[in-house]
């Protein structure tokens, strides 16, 4: 099996995408946020294609944070799991800390991280609104 992540036509160019980025921000069954905003949906697309995501899945993988789009935890894991079929994914959170472990097979050494909440402390985390609504995640 091949690692490689091509499923989308990366031929297709920009003014493709935002014809469909302004057809799209005029629906009601996409983030609100998006709604209204084809410029902002067309970046989201453009980074799903780099990606080799299709247009509706880089609209639910792909997410907004402090002006960058940036593919959320369930859509790196699905660009592992395409990448690598054969890789080992592990996550285990508490209130005090996340814990991921993950190898390209069950039969190599995983590489682990771990962010405590002293780690987000650090970093200026705790007081930001993303943090408060979702603390464990």
């Amino acid at each position: 099996m091949s690692n490689e992540l091509s499923v989308v036509d990366q031929t297709v160019g920009f003014d493709k995408i935002y014809q469909l980025a302004e057809r799209l921000s005029k629906s009601n069954i996409i983030p609100t946020s998006l709604r209204g905003k084809p410029g902002d949906l067309a970046v989201i697309l453009l980074t799903g294609q780099e990606l080799n995501l299709p247009p509706m899945t880089s609209l639910n993988l792909i997410t907004v944070v402090q002006g960058r789009p940036e593919l959320s935890a369930q859509g790196k894991i699905a660009v592992i799991k395409r990448a690598y079929p054969d890789s080992v994914i592990k996550i285990e959170s508490s209130d005090a800390k996340a814990v991921c472990s993950m190898a390209m097979s069950k039969n190599n050494d995983p590489i682990t991280v771990e962010f405590t909440l002293a780690d987000a402390k650090r970093a200026g985390l705790l007081d930001r609104d993303t943090w408060k609504k979702f603390p464990s995640t």
